[in-house]
């Protein structure tokens, strides 16, 4: 599967869009893996979070998140989630 840009997150009013975002592999129901958002101040904003804290968590590598799904049922069941 050739790498895409993910859909902008949202959460509470925030909308982070970062195109340095990628699905890696998605193979439904059984596998989910991207690569996860920077820090940025608009978010640590809106959660209170401390602005030190955020400018220590920018200059971190981007982080990958790798799902293992179960198919059970008309549902799907996370069992096992691998950062690296």
């Amino acid at each position: 599967m050739e790498t895409r840009l993910a859909d902008p997150w949202h959460r509470d009013g925030v909308v982070l869009k970062d195109r340095e975002q990628r699905v890696l592999e998605a193979d439904p129901p059984r596998r989910l893996s991207y690569t996860w958002n920077k820090m940025t101040r608009e978010f640590a904003a809106t959660f209170g979070l401390d602005l030190d804290f955020v400018a220590h968590m920018q200059e971190e590598a981007r982080s990958k998140v790798t799902f293992e799904l179960e198919p059970v049922g008309d549902a799907v069941k996370r069992p096992h989630a691998r950062k690296h």
